[in-house]
């Protein structure tokens, strides 16, 4: 096209030889350098490619790819496989074309008045992964460092203003999908906790309290959850340098209506705060919150919860908080934090305040356990 005539659909033309060995299902793109003259053709309705006769639209006009008027520009349009969806700069080749190994290409802007220069016009190939295996000591080294890079940032970050870390977290936690990576099965099951200590002490600059944290929901046999966090920091201490300062206890509760249950409910917390007092370490709560279930087992919506339910609920929060205080040392007391402030109808925990910030029954529970 010229500046008096420009293109109208029309697009320049090529005869491409593949790579040997190469046929067009083995490609994934096809890019060009695009200097559109004085933005004719920017938008029109989608870039096109022509492969042997047939039309394809991705969607987006050169302006979509970043181009801009009177400059070169790069666009790049990504090949799909057939049944994929087109558009946003992307064309599905159909699978009768992906064993061609010559092809005729044309290429531009499907707009009725398009005026550009085009360069480089290249076909994108990918070669199949090689994956090398590394050895369990290069494993091990990559991950310590990885390890390295992660703590000492965190630690740096917080300077000399944070001095307590959760150093481990949900050690106990048995889950195994996709997204599980277990720092045991490269660095070892003890040496990877003991790894995180050192690290994270040799890169502070002061002192630092070092907490090992889990999950405790109502229905697990928290004693026995208990000795297996107790057992393991002691394996990992055993080597009399590492130091584990603390217990960061993630504690879930519910109020049982069903009395039996309920009184099950209150051993296990007098057995969870009994274990860790005898450990001598610091003891912190954290993400305390209250629901309410009835004697089927359901959970009860807060909006639903007659007087009689939230005081239960709230002597509950009352019950958990002075068996900490009265099992663990007044100076092992790191502290207690709870889960939500603010309650929702539709939610199951049982709050503090209302979502309109007036307090209710459970507010006052937390202040008969603080007394």
């Amino acid at each position: 096209g010229t500046a008096a005539t420009p293109c109208n659909r029309s697009y320049p033309k090529f005869t491409l030889k593949l790579q040997d060995g190469k046929t067009l299902g083995d490609y994934v793109g096809i890019s060009l350098d695009m200097y559109l003259v004085d933005g004719k053709g920017g938008w029109g309705d989608g870039m096109r490619v022509v492969i042997n006769g047939q039309e394809f639209n991705c969607g987006q006009g050169p302006y979509n790819f970043g181009c801009q008027d009177n400059k070169w520009g790069e666009i790049y349009i990504t090949f799909l496989k057939e049944g994929e969806a087109s558009g946003g700069g992307k064309i599905a080749i159909p699978n009768s074309m992906k064993d061609l190994t010559e092809i005729e290409v044309a290429v531009g802007s499907g707009s009725g008045e398009w005026h550009a220069y085009v360069k480089n016009i290249n076909l994108h190939w990918k070669a199949e992964d090689t994956v090398i295996e590394k050895t369990p000591e290069e494993k091990k080294n990559l991950l310590t460092e990885e390890l390295n890079k992660w703590i000492g940032g965190m630690i740096n970050s917080g300077g000399e203003a944070v001095n307590a870390w959760n150093i481990i977290g949900e050690p106990l936690d048995k889950t195994t999908d996709a997204n599980t990576f277990d720092w045991g099965e490269y660095l070892g099951d003890v040496e990877y906790a003991r790894t995180a200590v050192k690290l994270a002490r040799d890169t502070a600059k002061v002192a630092l309290d070092l907490f090992v944290g889990n999950t405790f929901n109502q229905a697990d046999e928290m004693g026995q959850k208990a000795d297996e966090m107790i057992a393991l920091v002691n394996a990992w201490e055993a080597d009399n340098v590492t130091k584990i300062d603390g217990y960061n206890i993630i504690l879930h509760a519910v109020y049982s209506k069903d009395a039996t249950l309920q009184h099950t409910n209150e051993g296990m917390i007098t057995q969870l705060f009994d274990k860790l007092a005898q450990t001598g370490k610091q003891v912190r709560v954290s993400d305390l919150s209250m629901m309410v279930e009835n004697a089927d087992g359901n959970l009860i919506q807060a909006g639903r919860l007659t007087a009689d339910e939230r005081t239960a609920a709230a002597n509950y929060m009352t019950f958990i908080m002075k068996e900490y205080r009265r099992a663990i040392a007044s100076d092992k007391q790191y502290g207690i934090s709870i889960s939500s402030i603010t309650e929702t109808s539709t939610g199951n925990k049982v709050c503090p305040w209302t979502s309109g910030y007036n307090r209710n029954g459970m507010y006052e529970g937390i202040v008969e356990g603080l007394k």
